[in-house]
Protein backbone atom coordinates (compact mmCIF):
# COMPACT_ATOMS: atom_id res chain seq x y z
CA UNK A 1 0.00 0.00 0.00
CA UNK A 2 0.91 3.69 -0.33
CA UNK A 3 0.72 6.25 2.49
CA UNK A 4 0.66 10.03 2.01
CA UNK A 5 -0.45 13.20 3.81
CA UNK A 6 -2.21 16.28 2.42
CA UNK A 7 -2.44 20.01 3.07
CA UNK A 8 -6.07 19.44 3.97
CA UNK A 9 -4.94 17.45 7.02
CA UNK A 10 -5.96 14.01 5.78
CA UNK A 11 -3.66 10.97 5.78
CA UNK A 12 -4.45 8.37 3.14
CA UNK A 13 -3.65 4.70 2.83
CA UNK A 14 -4.36 3.33 -0.64
CA UNK A 15 -3.62 0.14 -2.52
CA UNK A 16 -1.33 -0.01 -5.52
CA UNK A 17 -4.46 0.07 -7.64
CA UNK A 18 -5.49 3.41 -6.08
CA UNK A 19 -8.28 1.88 -4.00
CA UNK A 20 -8.71 3.77 -0.67
CA UNK A 21 -8.01 1.55 2.35
CA UNK A 22 -8.05 3.98 5.29
CA UNK A 23 -8.04 7.70 6.09
CA UNK A 24 -7.45 9.89 9.14
CA UNK A 25 -7.75 13.66 9.62
CA UNK A 26 -5.38 15.71 11.79
CA UNK A 27 -7.59 18.83 11.49
CA UNK A 28 -4.48 20.82 10.57
CA UNK A 29 -2.40 21.06 7.40
CA UNK A 30 0.23 18.35 6.95
CA UNK A 31 3.18 19.87 5.06
CA UNK A 32 5.82 17.20 5.75
CA UNK A 33 6.14 13.66 4.52
CA UNK A 34 5.13 10.91 6.95
CA UNK A 35 7.56 8.30 8.28
CA UNK A 36 6.67 4.62 8.03
CA UNK A 37 7.74 1.67 10.18
CA UNK A 38 6.61 -1.95 10.23
CA UNK A 39 3.73 -1.13 12.59
CA UNK A 40 3.13 2.64 12.68
CA UNK A 41 2.94 5.81 10.61
CA UNK A 42 4.26 9.11 12.05
CA UNK A 43 3.06 12.51 10.81
CA UNK A 44 3.74 16.11 11.88
CA UNK A 45 1.12 18.82 11.54
CA UNK A 46 1.91 22.41 10.54
CA UNK A 47 0.80 23.51 14.02
CA UNK A 48 3.40 21.35 15.75
CA UNK A 49 1.68 18.10 16.75
CA UNK A 50 3.36 14.76 16.21
CA UNK A 51 0.99 11.82 15.70
CA UNK A 52 1.65 8.10 15.78
CA UNK A 53 -0.95 6.10 13.81
CA UNK A 54 -1.57 2.39 13.48
CA UNK A 55 -0.25 1.36 10.08
CA UNK A 56 -3.10 -1.09 9.42
CA UNK A 57 -6.07 1.28 9.96
CA UNK A 58 -4.55 4.76 10.59
CA UNK A 59 -6.08 4.92 14.05
CA UNK A 60 -4.14 7.26 16.40
CA UNK A 61 -2.00 5.64 19.09
CA UNK A 62 -0.53 8.75 20.72
CA UNK A 63 0.26 12.38 20.00
CA UNK A 64 2.49 15.05 21.50
CA UNK A 65 3.31 18.75 21.10
CA UNK A 66 6.65 19.61 19.53
CA UNK A 67 7.11 23.07 21.03
CA UNK A 68 6.19 26.69 20.56
CA UNK A 69 3.88 27.81 17.79
CA UNK A 70 5.35 28.07 14.32
CA UNK A 71 5.32 26.44 10.92
CA UNK A 72 6.51 22.87 11.30
CA UNK A 73 7.93 21.58 8.01
CA UNK A 74 10.29 18.79 9.16
CA UNK A 75 9.48 15.20 8.29
CA UNK A 76 9.99 12.80 11.22
CA UNK A 77 12.68 10.12 11.08
CA UNK A 78 12.54 6.86 13.06
CA UNK A 79 15.70 5.19 14.35
CA UNK A 80 16.83 3.21 17.42
CA UNK A 81 13.39 3.30 19.00
CA UNK A 82 13.08 7.09 18.86
CA UNK A 83 11.45 9.74 16.68
CA UNK A 84 13.69 12.57 15.43
CA UNK A 85 12.02 15.72 14.09
CA UNK A 86 13.10 19.31 13.42
CA UNK A 87 11.32 22.36 14.88
CA UNK A 88 11.43 26.07 13.97
CA UNK A 89 12.39 27.29 17.46
CA UNK A 90 13.85 24.36 19.45
CA UNK A 91 16.11 22.67 16.90
CA UNK A 92 16.15 18.92 16.42
CA UNK A 93 14.09 16.96 18.93
CA UNK A 94 14.38 13.30 19.94
CA UNK A 95 11.21 11.78 21.34
CA UNK A 96 10.09 8.45 22.72
CA UNK A 97 11.38 5.56 24.78
CA UNK A 98 12.36 2.51 22.73
CA UNK A 99 10.27 -0.56 23.38
CA UNK A 100 11.97 -3.89 24.07
CA UNK A 101 10.61 -7.25 23.18
CA UNK A 102 10.59 -9.44 26.29
CA UNK A 103 11.94 -12.31 24.21
CA UNK A 104 14.89 -10.19 23.07
CA UNK A 105 16.72 -9.97 26.39
CA UNK A 106 19.79 -7.72 26.53
CA UNK A 107 23.05 -9.53 25.83
CA UNK A 108 26.72 -8.70 25.46
CA UNK A 109 27.41 -10.27 22.09
CA UNK A 110 31.19 -10.38 22.40
CA UNK A 111 34.29 -8.17 22.56
CA UNK A 112 33.18 -4.63 23.52
CA UNK A 113 29.57 -5.68 23.16
CA UNK A 114 30.03 -7.06 19.67
CA UNK A 115 31.92 -6.06 16.56
CA UNK A 116 31.44 -2.34 15.97
CA UNK A 117 29.51 -1.73 19.21
CA UNK A 118 32.49 -0.12 20.96
CA UNK A 119 31.26 -1.05 24.43
CA UNK A 120 27.89 0.66 23.94
CA UNK A 121 25.60 -1.80 22.11
CA UNK A 122 22.38 -0.08 23.22
CA UNK A 123 23.62 3.41 22.21
CA UNK A 124 23.04 4.85 25.69
CA UNK A 125 24.17 8.43 26.15
CA UNK A 126 26.61 9.24 28.95
CA UNK A 127 26.40 12.34 31.15
CA UNK A 128 28.97 15.10 30.75
CA UNK A 129 30.27 14.44 34.26
CA UNK A 130 30.49 11.21 36.21
CA UNK A 131 31.39 9.98 39.66
CA UNK A 132 33.03 6.79 40.89
CA UNK A 133 30.27 4.52 42.20
CA UNK A 134 32.36 1.49 43.14
CA UNK A 135 35.79 -0.07 42.73
CA UNK A 136 37.02 -3.66 42.66
CA UNK A 137 38.70 -5.22 44.56
CA UNK A 138 36.65 -3.67 47.33
CA UNK A 139 39.09 -4.42 50.17
CA UNK A 140 42.46 -2.62 50.14
CA UNK A 141 44.31 -5.78 51.24
CA UNK A 142 42.98 -8.00 48.47
CA UNK A 143 45.41 -9.17 45.73
CA UNK A 144 45.47 -6.90 42.70
CA UNK A 145 43.96 -8.83 39.76
CA UNK A 146 45.42 -8.72 36.25
CA UNK A 147 42.56 -7.71 33.95
CA UNK A 148 43.56 -8.89 30.50
CA UNK A 149 40.71 -7.83 28.18
CA UNK A 150 37.53 -5.74 28.18
CA UNK A 151 34.85 -6.92 30.59
CA UNK A 152 31.37 -7.99 29.50
CA UNK A 153 28.39 -6.16 30.94
CA UNK A 154 24.71 -7.10 31.25
CA UNK A 155 22.12 -5.13 33.26
CA UNK A 156 22.93 -6.69 36.64
CA UNK A 157 26.39 -8.26 36.26
CA UNK A 158 29.89 -7.55 34.98
CA UNK A 159 32.17 -10.39 33.89
CA UNK A 160 35.90 -9.62 34.19
CA UNK A 161 38.57 -11.77 32.43
CA UNK A 162 41.71 -12.39 34.51
CA UNK A 163 45.04 -14.03 33.67
CA UNK A 164 47.53 -12.97 36.31
CA UNK A 165 49.39 -14.55 39.22
CA UNK A 166 46.64 -13.65 41.71
CA UNK A 167 43.62 -15.00 39.84
CA UNK A 168 43.06 -16.90 36.59
CA UNK A 169 39.55 -17.12 35.17
CA UNK A 170 36.47 -14.90 35.15
CA UNK A 171 35.13 -12.88 38.08
CA UNK A 172 31.43 -11.96 38.23
CA UNK A 173 30.69 -8.61 39.90
CA UNK A 174 27.43 -6.93 40.81
CA UNK A 175 26.92 -4.05 38.41
CA UNK A 176 25.74 -1.60 41.07
CA UNK A 177 28.44 -1.95 43.76
CA UNK A 178 31.18 -4.19 42.25
CA UNK A 179 30.69 -6.88 44.90
CA UNK A 180 32.18 -10.14 43.66
CA UNK A 181 29.44 -12.77 43.33
CA UNK A 182 31.53 -15.69 42.11
CA UNK A 183 34.83 -16.61 40.51
CA UNK A 184 35.18 -19.26 37.80
CA UNK A 185 38.77 -20.49 37.89
CA UNK A 186 40.59 -21.77 34.82
CA UNK A 187 44.18 -23.11 34.81
CA UNK A 188 45.27 -20.95 31.85
CA UNK A 189 43.37 -17.80 32.74
CA UNK A 190 41.22 -15.80 30.32
CA UNK A 191 42.95 -13.36 27.97
CA UNK A 192 40.03 -12.40 25.70
CA UNK A 193 36.75 -10.63 26.28
CA UNK A 194 33.75 -12.77 27.30
CA UNK A 195 30.27 -12.73 25.78
CA UNK A 196 27.25 -12.85 28.05
CA UNK A 197 23.52 -12.68 28.63
CA UNK A 198 21.54 -12.51 31.86
CA UNK A 199 21.56 -16.33 31.97
CA UNK A 200 24.99 -17.35 30.65
CA UNK A 201 28.55 -16.17 30.05
CA UNK A 202 30.90 -17.72 27.49
CA UNK A 203 34.66 -17.25 27.21
CA UNK A 204 37.82 -18.92 25.91
CA UNK A 205 40.46 -20.08 28.36
CA UNK A 206 44.10 -19.42 27.51
CA UNK A 207 45.93 -17.03 25.21
CA UNK A 208 46.79 -17.78 21.60
CA UNK A 209 49.68 -20.24 21.47
CA UNK A 210 48.74 -22.04 24.70
CA UNK A 211 48.03 -25.76 24.72
CA UNK A 212 44.93 -27.08 26.44
CA UNK A 213 42.64 -24.16 25.64
CA UNK A 214 38.88 -24.55 26.15
CA UNK A 215 35.68 -22.68 25.33
CA UNK A 216 33.57 -22.54 28.51
CA UNK A 217 29.82 -21.96 28.78
CA UNK A 218 28.97 -20.90 32.34
CA UNK A 219 25.80 -20.25 34.34
CA UNK A 220 25.72 -16.49 34.96
CA UNK A 221 24.10 -16.68 38.41
CA UNK A 222 26.39 -19.32 39.96
CA UNK A 223 29.58 -19.52 37.87
CA UNK A 224 29.10 -23.27 37.31
CA UNK A 225 30.52 -24.57 34.02
CA UNK A 226 27.72 -26.12 31.98
CA UNK A 227 29.80 -27.35 29.03
CA UNK A 228 33.10 -26.73 27.28
CA UNK A 229 34.73 -27.39 23.92
CA UNK A 230 38.33 -27.69 22.71
CA UNK A 231 40.00 -24.64 21.15
CA UNK A 232 43.18 -25.04 19.09
CA UNK A 233 46.36 -23.41 20.36
CA UNK A 234 46.91 -21.33 17.19
CA UNK A 235 43.31 -20.02 16.94
CA UNK A 236 42.38 -16.58 18.15
CA UNK A 237 39.54 -18.17 20.07
CA UNK A 238 37.17 -15.26 19.48
CA UNK A 239 33.66 -16.03 20.66
CA UNK A 240 30.28 -14.36 20.36
CA UNK A 241 26.85 -14.87 21.90
CA UNK A 242 23.70 -14.90 19.76
CA UNK A 243 20.14 -15.08 21.02
CA UNK A 244 20.14 -18.88 20.78
CA UNK A 245 23.75 -20.00 20.63
CA UNK A 246 27.49 -19.39 20.60
CA UNK A 247 29.81 -18.65 17.68
CA UNK A 248 33.53 -19.31 18.16
CA UNK A 249 36.78 -19.71 16.23
CA UNK A 250 37.77 -23.07 17.72
CA UNK A 251 40.38 -23.82 15.04
CA UNK A 252 42.47 -21.44 12.97
CA UNK A 253 40.19 -20.02 10.27
CA UNK A 254 37.19 -22.12 11.31
CA UNK A 255 33.97 -20.80 12.81
CA UNK A 256 31.81 -23.19 14.78
CA UNK A 257 28.22 -22.56 15.82
CA UNK A 258 27.07 -24.23 19.05
CA UNK A 259 23.57 -24.31 20.48
CA UNK A 260 23.03 -23.49 24.15
CA UNK A 261 23.56 -27.11 25.15
CA UNK A 262 26.98 -27.32 23.46
CA UNK A 263 25.89 -29.28 20.39
CA UNK A 264 27.57 -28.29 17.12
CA UNK A 265 25.11 -26.80 14.63
CA UNK A 266 27.54 -26.07 11.82
CA UNK A 267 31.18 -25.40 11.00
CA UNK A 268 32.63 -23.13 8.31
CA UNK A 269 36.32 -23.17 7.37
CA UNK A 270 38.18 -20.31 5.66
CA UNK A 271 41.50 -19.94 3.90
CA UNK A 272 43.08 -17.73 6.58
CA UNK A 273 42.71 -16.77 10.22
CA UNK A 274 40.12 -14.31 11.43
CA UNK A 275 41.30 -10.70 11.68
CA UNK A 276 38.82 -9.81 14.41
CA UNK A 277 35.54 -10.76 16.03
CA UNK A 278 32.66 -11.54 13.65
CA UNK A 279 29.70 -9.18 13.59
CA UNK A 280 26.52 -10.89 14.76
CA UNK A 281 23.04 -9.86 13.63
CA UNK A 282 19.64 -11.53 13.68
Amino acid sequence: RVFFATRGGTVYSVGFDGRPLATWNAHAPLLASPALTASHLYVTSESGRLFALERANLQPVWETALGAAGTFLSSPTIARGHVYVGTPEDGLLCLGQPARDAADAPRWAGHLGGAGAGGNPDCTALPERGAVLATWPTNPGDPIPTITAPAAAVPSRIFVPLAGPAQRGVACLRADDATQQWFCETPLGVSSSPAASAQHVVFVEGAKGSAGRRLHFVDASSGVKLWSAEVAADAFGLCGRTADGVLAEDQLGRLTSFDLTGQVRWRASHQSQLAGPPALAD
